[in-house]
């Protein structure tokens, strides 16, 4: 039977760790340890906006400010949010704190068929973070590396290919995930 890799790394790590090749306080922090935890607390902030009602509030606040007549423009507003968070929450966090606010745009704009063009939209606005050192993790160890990259020269960069990924990726999804893309499965199994 076949060990799971996960499984396998955990073995590997506690092993360095056992064999005294790390110590347990270089192995947190060659893996931005807090930066794990950082986005394991994203899905609890989820859950409770989801609870508290908080999630539907938002998505009829994005409904009214954009109206519900014109899905691309939802989508568009949906994206942009996403896209503001990611630069300063991780792209993980951004997904988890967001979906329910997309579940919930979908229900109260009657949106169903375009529930899969909107989570795609999701998943690739949450990573489409060039902004900010700080958006996502590999921006983080890049910005960690001594480089002395600043925030300027992230934003001087990342702003103009936001303006630019945004409105494409909102035309593709609805392209290849709306109701009308041929080929394609609308519903979810």
């Amino acid at each position: 039977e076949e060990v799971e890799l996960v499984w396998m790394v955990i073995m590997v790590c506690f092993a360095c760790i056992l064999s005294r090749a790390v110590t347990p306080e270089d192995a947190w922090s060659s893996v931005k340890g807090q930066l794990y935890v950082s986005v394991a607390a994203g899905f609890g902030v989820g859950k409770a906006m989801e609870n508290s009602g908080l999630t539907m509030a938002l998505a009829q606040g994005v409904l009214w400010m954009v109206g519900s007549d014109d899905v691309a423009k939802v989508m568009l507003a949906l994206g942009a949010v996403a896209t503001l968070l990611t630069q300063f929450l991780s792209n993980t966090a951004t997904c988890v704190l967001m979906m329910p606010i997309v579940k919930s745009v979908v229900e109260a704009g009657g949106f169903h068929e375009y529930r899969r063009a909107m989570g795609f939209l999701l998943i690739f606005c949450s990573n489409a973070s060039y902004a900010t050192p700080i958006g996502t993790p590999p921006n983080l160890i890049v910005s960690t590396t001594g480089a002395d990259y600043t925030w300027g020269e992230f934003f001087k960069f990342g702003f103009p290919l936001q303006v630019v990924c945004l409105p494409l990726t909102t035309f593709l999804v609805v392209q290849w995930y709306g109701p009308e893309a041929v080929g394609v499965r609308t519903s979810v199994a």
